[in-house]
């Protein structure tokens, strides 16, 4: 099986080699500017480029790290230095450790150091301890909501126009360090081509990134993500192995995919919805017959297709029933650091409350899909789904892509004509077993449901 890598990474020779080890054969498409189109689905995909074309069976994209860039036009004897860290959300831990190193360093070399963040992370090992360090050395902290950033083409100076929500900051530098984002243009270029999604900035594997650190929404498509990466250590070695692992068990397998989306040549409008919502691209056009088809490898049969469809052309096939299930019966999703402790400090009381219950114990809350809850639903009444409360998950925000999925999953039962209370989302501590409780005996009370 070959596998294709695109980009030209400094762990290209890391990833060759342990693609070797499972037998996998490497194509490197160092020059991307090169591909002209990426067709296909898992086991098949046709990378043409202007000067062949290429069959390999999975693809890996390796981004580089974000960095700092230092654009200074200054001399050494500059004593005024800004540090930009232009991320739209919060910036990754090795980053954050990154610049506040930088600005110590600088400040030790008695320079005026403003250190300038949209959002100010403080998470992270010794993250606290480098902001006292960098305070005591008088950096100046600057949270902004707005930046212009102007140039002097004849000195070299910058001038930056700050806004932080109250207040207009001027500040002139001849030394301006700023963030550097991973994959640059060539990530956005490529996630254009494969029709994989990146949200802000630059992560493509969204809720699944704690255990699924480089999967995509696109099944066979791999992102090495350098803006978590950082620098060649644990963290994209971590990415290189399970990719490595994921593709080398996934070429392993030969089962048939059972739950895929298929359309209706005969009721298809030809009109190419499906094509743009689907997330997984998975819908392509069939231009022999005037109408969509789908690529059963590539679909996750998430409905998505299903709910734009203006022809009611597309169905899921092997899906056909969601409400045959166990009366009075419950799944519970439950996460290992604060809901699995609950739940099971009140497994007696709640075992003789349903007729069927189940206890799913997972690391992150973000782990668990909308695909993964709606498909309990083929087996169990309700699904309830309990996460540690805000500003406890020890994976940053996985509660709050637990309810982000849980969200996704109402509106694709909403979507089929169904009662989407019978998904139901907490957020306890350990400690509140009694609330979960309560909960639990709420959704007994509430389990009439159409059939």
């Amino acid at each position: 099986m070959k596998v294709a890598v695109l980009g030209n990474s400094r762990y290209n020779g890391i990833l060759k080699e342990q693609l070797s080890k499972e037998g996998l054969s490497t194509e490197f498409f160092e020059n991307i500017d090169e591909i002209k189109s990426i067709s296909g689905e898992a086991g098949a995909f046709l990378i043409k480029t202007q000067k062949n074309a290429v069959e390999a069976g999975y693809v890996i994209v390796a981004g580089d790290p974000s960095t700092l860039e230092d654009s200074s036009t200054a001399q050494e004897s500059e004593r005024q230095v800004v540090i930009l860290l232009d991320y739209p959300e919060e910036s990754p831990a090795y980053m954050t450790e990154t610049a506040l190193t930088k600005a110590i360093r600088l400040a030790g070399k008695q320079k005026k150091v403003f250190y300038l963040s949209k959002f100010m992370r403080i998470s992270g090992n010794g993250l606290e301890e480098l902001y006292k360090q960098a305070r005591n050395m008088g950096v100046a902290f600057i949270r902004y909501t707005g930046i212009d950033i102007s140039r002097d083409n004849c000195t070299g100076m910058f001038h930056l126009n700050i806004s932080d929500g109250y207040d207009e900051i001027g500040i002139d530098t001849f030394s301006l360090i700023k963030t550097r984002a991973a994959g640059g243009n060539n990530a956005a270029r490529l996630s254009g081509l494969l029709k994989f999604k990146l949200d802000k900035g630059t992560y493509a594997s969204g809720s699944s990134y704690f255990l699924s650190p480089s999967v995509t929404s696109r099944k066979g498509v791999y992102f090495l993500d350098g803006a978590s990466a950082g620098n060649l250590g644990e963290e994209i070695i971590r990415q290189i192995r399970f990719t490595v692992s994921e593709i080398s068990s996934n070429s392993a397998k030969t089962c048939e995919q059972t739950e895929y989306a298929e359309v209706d040549p005969g009721k298809c409008a030809f009109c190419y919805t499906c094509y743009r919502a689907c997330p997984h691209s998975a819908m392509i056009p069939d231009y022999g017959n005037s109408a969509m088809k789908n690529l059963n490898k590539a679909c996750q049969a998430c409905g998505i297709c299903v709910s734009v469809c203006p022809a009611d052309a597309i169905k899921i096939k092997g899906m056909d029933s969601v409400v045959k299930t166990v009366p009075n019966s419950l799944m519970v999703y439950c996460c290992e650091n604060s809901g699995e402790i609950a739940v099971n400090r009140i497994a007696d009381e709640i075992a003789g409350i349903f007729e069927k219950i189940s206890i799913a114990s997972v690391s992150c809350g973000g782990e668990i899909s909308a695909e993964k809850i709606v498909d309990a639903l083929k087996s169990y009444e309700k699904v309830l789904y309990v996460t540690c409360k805000d500003d406890a998950c020890r994976h940053f925000d996985g509660n709050k892509r637990a309810r982000l999925q849980t969200d996704r999953a109402k509106e694709m039962l909403r979507s089929a004509g169904l009662d989407d209370s019978r998904i139901v989302y907490m957020q306890v501590s350990h400690a509140m077993p009694n609330v979960l409780r309560d909960n639990i005996r709420d959704l007994v009370l509430q389990r009439q449901l159409p059939i």
